[in-house]
């Protein structure tokens, strides 16, 4: 399982459920990180709103960028790109990408 947390029901109503932490996921090895990606995917909001894949490698990049920027400690460790649906599409352009830019 990938994030900390998990939920149970525990009976038929819309109110019984249970939330509580895990006790073994991805993140009690390593720091992940979700990316709604491009804008206006999934959970993100903002502008522009991209319709082209290269406008979207760039604005990844400067994610990149900055996170590495602001968090100089995640500098030289490994980093693994996962995805679904139309990651397919975008994790190669977003790693090309990366690598030209490097």
């Amino acid at each position: 399982m990938n994030g900390p947390m998990r939920i149970n029901q525990t009976g038929a109503g819309v109110d019984d459920y249970i939330v509580y932490l895990a006790d073994d996921s991805w993140v009690d090895a390593t720091t992940m990180i979700y990316i709604d990606q491009p804008v206006g995917t999934g959970f993100s909001y903002g502008e522009p709103l991209l319709t082209n894949m290269q406008d979207a490698s760039n604005e990844f990049i400067t994610f990149l960028v900055n996170l590495f920027t602001m968090y100089p400690s995640f500098v030289g460790k490994d980093l693994y790109f996962t995805g679904e649906s139309y990651g397919g599409k975008y994790l190669p352009a977003y790693s090309y990408a990366m690598l030209m830019y490097n």
